[in-house]
């Protein structure tokens, strides 16, 4: 089963994605790819917001950024529409 969840700064979604993993390894790996500048996803818009834009460091990444379950147990045939949903959802009503 898969997890929808979202980045969240101040109480607004950065960031809508899917994982069959826990959402604190998921957080993690986030944190990971974006202040890490050697792997590829360094460069991911989302990543270069967080730093750029929202001038959010290492240190200050797990006390800025919250990780949300948006849905859980989503079957894996109906995972990719959900998350499509979802962004479509935030995208719309934020």
């Amino acid at each position: 089963m898969t997890t929808i969840y979202g980045l969240f700064v101040d109480g607004r979604c950065l960031y809508v994605g899917k994982t069959k993993k826990k959402l604190k390894e998921r957080n993690w790996k986030h944190k990971s790819d974006c202040y890490d500048k050697k792997k590829r996803s360094y460069e991911y818009l989302k990543y270069k917001t967080i730093r750029n834009e929202l001038k959010i460091d290492k240190k200050q990444y797990y006390k800025q950024i919250k990780i949300q379950q948006i849905y859980s147990n989503v079957p894996e045939n109906y995972a990719k529409i959900m998350e499509d949903f979802t962004i479509n959802l935030y995208r719309d009503f934020g």
